[in-house]
């Protein structure tokens, strides 16, 4: 069982891995547990239920042995791995894109190449992304913390420069 260090009480977060019975032999069992954004700390606890997950006593030896914890990350088939965008192209040729980025650490600078056109002399770029000093901050209380920026996006040769802010949900409008 993994959880965060403050404890299941406080967080009501944690794994549990799968049933074990009247093994003789070593068991491999493999847990993947996502923190809570805000984890600072896991506990590794085992622990074995009486039978059928009840509180009864058992009896007998159980030996644990920890072969590695590591960072779990997602499967990814995409070539930037903290992005997420939606894209869509109006009648009039304007190309509108919604682009997350899920970092919470960092910043990311990338091109937008729009495949099989090229921006002209009288194409322009506007961005506006809506960020906040941690992803889980509201405007609900007496001090907003979420706002909504306009961010600096440039003429590149074959798209568009922009530095998408961490934690962000950030959109594009590329006019032909």
């Amino acid at each position: 069982m993994g959880c965060g260090a403050r404890g299941w009480i406080t967080t009501r977060s944690a794994t549990v891995a799968g049933d074990v019975r009247r093994d003789a032999d070593w068991t491999e069992v493999v847990v993947n547990y996502i923190t809570l954004a805000d984890t600072k700390e896991i506990q590794i606890l085992a622990r074995r239920l009486g039978h059928d997950g009840g509180d009864d006593p058992i009896s007998g030896r159980a030996y644990y042995r920890l072969k590695s914890v590591r960072e779990f990350r997602r499967a990814n088939p995409g070539a930037v791995p903290d992005l997420t965008v939606n894209a869509a192209k109006r009648s009039d040729g304007t190309v509108t894109l919604m682009v997350v980025n899920t970092n919470f650490d960092a910043d990311i600078a990338t091109t937008i190449v729009v495949n099989g056109w090229q921006p002209g002399d009288d194409s322009r770029a506007v961005a506006w992304s809506l960020v906040g000093p941690t992803p889980w901050a509201t405007n609900v209380g007496t001090k907003p913390e979420v706002q909504l920026v306009e961010t600096p996006i440039h003429r590149a040769a074959d798209g568009w420069q922009i530095t998408l802010p961490r934690h962000s949900l950030t959109a594009v409008e590329i006019h032909p």
